[in-house]
């Protein structure tokens, strides 16, 4: 799914099969003044959303928590602690100094090159996983690992943001402009990415999630009937990430 926020005509949103018509659409989007933010869904969507590669304005056509089907990505979320303000080169440095850091971090214990770009606000990481499918303990895994990284790597003005562990989380396009500020806004572009992608295991995770101080979700007795909402938060607009 591709989900737009614009200023005159709210969320739009798009379920596209092809991903170079939706790279296209994508393009459109981000010439338009009004349009602050264009993101898309990380994970595998579950077939009943299979689109016909139609943008829909106001479409309750969206996917939510429970079209995801398995997590195919693990994302870091770092970002300024001062998000009310746009973001100076000098604290987009700051941000890929931490995520550097983390990189050399995941390095030593066994884990593959991410993927690093700049949103315009903050930087995000992405780590390919194996296919691991969409349930609390799975996300608890995420959230943790999350968290172990955070207590390691925050400082006063660099923080990494937790609800990155949501299955419906919705990183942006990036190339696209972010005008989350207004103006003329600011290009997100990668950084980095990995000439061959090698997927983060299962045991790599849980072994990064055992360090996250106090109690641990991953490690809790949860029934199936249980929710979260703090991490299976299924509103449209919370789930974009600057």
């Amino acid at each position: 799914e591709l989900r737009a926020r614009s200023t005159k005509s709210g969320i739009i949103r798009g379920l596209f099969k092809d991903s170079n018509v939706l790279a296209k659409y994508a393009a459109k989007l981000s010439g338009m003044p009004d349009v602050e933010s264009i993101n898309m869904t990380m994970h595998a969507l579950d077939g009943a959303l299979e689109a016909d590669n139609i943008a829909y304005l106001h479409s309750r056509r969206a996917c939510t928590t429970e079209n995801v089907t398995y997590l195919r990505y693990f994302m870091i979320d770092i970002d300024r602690d001062n998000g009310d303000t746009p973001a100076t080169q000098a604290e987009i440095g700051d941000c890929l100094d931490t995520m550097r850091a983390i990189r050399g971090y995941l390095l030593a214990k066994g884990w593959p090159e991410p993927g690093i770009a700049v949103s315009g606000n903050g930087v995000h990481g992405f780590y390919l996983i194996e296919y691991m499918s969409r349930d609390q303990i799975t996300v608890g895994i995420f959230n943790n690992c999350l968290r172990a990284l955070a207590a390691k790597f925050n400082t006063e003005g660099i923080q990494i943001d937790l609800a990155a562990a949501r299955p419906i989380t919705m990183p942006r396009v990036y190339g696209a402009i972010n005008r989350k500020f207004g103006g003329d806004g600011v290009q997100s572009y990668w950084v980095s990415l990995p000439t061959t992608q090698v997927a983060v295991n299962r045991p790599q995770l849980c072994a990064l999630a055992d360090t996250a101080p106090g109690e641990r979700l991953s490690t809790l007795r949860i029934r199936s009937t249980d929710r979260w909402p703090c991490l299976l938060d299924d509103d449209g607009v919370e789930d974009l990430i600057d």
